[in-house]
């Protein structure tokens, strides 16, 4: 029975949290009075303008249509969400908050922090290029690593001492 009623508030809670993330508060979050109408100075994340003074701050802003969303506080308009097409795929849905976060397909990488391009993932034993693709190492270099530049072989030197290298191999 205990087990029954613990599944039950946990249904109840997470139902909670997913009704909390998709909501969001709207109208206008900073208002000042002008006279009788209160104009808008920042509209609730996810809000864009609808006017800037009214009666009420509450009919000021309203929430970014579906597949929009903005970032700024006080804009007439919100911006439509970045569609993942070609060589991205879909890491994080758009939100009324947040643009659509994108990545790349399978043995591709970022080519920058926004992920704004993709490049060729490049194997050990290869370096990236500028043209975004991948080269074996030149002669004389080496990569161990994933997607990293090729690196020269390193020679020692032996130091020329009194000893022979048979005497010090004994």
């Amino acid at each position: 029975m205990a087990v029954v009623l613990w599944t039950m508030a946990l249904t109840l809670l997470v139902q909670r949290s997913l009704f909390a993330v998709g909501h969001s508060d709207t109208g206008c979050m900073k208002w000042v009075q002008r006279g009788e109408q209160v104009c808008c100075e920042a509209c609730f994340p996810g809000n864009h303008l609808v006017a800037e003074c009214g009666l009420s701050p509450k009919n000021l802003c309203t929430p970014c249509e579906p597949s929009t969303y903005t970032v700024q506080p006080r804009v007439y308009s919100c911006e439509p969400c970045t569609q993942c097409v070609g060589t991205f795929v879909l890491v994080k849905q758009c939100t009324a908050t947040r643009d659509t976060q994108c990545g790349c397909k399978e043995g591709l990488l970022c080519g920058d922090s926004a992920c704004s391009f993709c490049v060729e993932k490049c194997e050990k034993g290869h370096e990236p290029t500028k043209d975004r693709s991948c080269r074996p190492c030149p002669e004389g270099t080496f990569n161990d690593q994933i997607h990293q530049k090729c690196k020269p072989w390193r020679t020692r030197r032996v130091l020329h001492s009194r000893y022979s290298y048979k005497s010090l191999v004994r």
